[in-house]
């Protein structure tokens, strides 16, 4: 549908009113008022029936020469299918013209599919992140390595001073871990 009903004002002659005699709506649009000669004031009026449906923010509207103004009609939410006229007035009542005015719902939005030869390539699978990488092998080795001696020191020493070592090694290696894969 056309976003904007066009008026042409003076094109033919003084207070002349050139204008499609139809115009059909499926939300707000504008009324362009375009002067091809000298300023006027052009008067709008809504029907009864479009009065249900839209609105003008104003009816009366002075056009500078060879200007265009725009008028806004709001439409009402949600739009019910309306039908009536819109008058157009210049030359204080001496030309009159009338458009049949449709508001419509806008057709739901259809939803499309784009069909080309990408759909009949595989997508690639995702590689699964490997649980170690290869900086985290040191570390770990390391980390066994400290166990295993402080596995070893309290079998053989025992006592108090081997529980705390080991005790330092396995924080040690917790606070190594945490910095390496934190």
């Amino acid at each position: 549908m056309p976003d904007d009903l066009v008026v042409h004002l003076n094109r033919d002659g003084p207070h002349a009113i050139t204008v499609e005699p139809q115009f059909s709506a499926d939300g707000p649009f504008d009324v362009v008022l375009r002067n091809h000669g000298p300023a006027l004031h052009v008067h709008l009026h809504l029907d009864d029936d479009l009065s249900r449906g839209a609105t003008l923010g104003s009816t009366n509207h002075y056009v500078n020469e060879g200007a265009v103004r725009r008028v806004r009609v709001r439409v009402a939410e949600p739009i019910r299918p309306t039908e009536g006229r819109l008058k157009l007035v210049t030359g204080y009542g001496s030309r009159t013209e009338y458009v049949r005015l449709a508001l419509a719902e806008p057709e739901p939005a259809r939803r499309q599919v784009r069909v080309d030869e990408t759909l009949g390539r595989p997508r690639p699978t995702a590689t699964p992140e490997p649980l170690l990488d290869a900086a985290a092998i040191p570390v770990l080795a390391l980390g066994g390595i400290a166990v295993l001696v402080v596995a070893v020191g309290g079998v053989l020493f025992g006592g108090p001073a081997a529980v705390v070592g080991g005790l330092v090694v396995l924080v040690g290696l917790a606070v190594a871990l945490a910095l390496r894969f934190g």
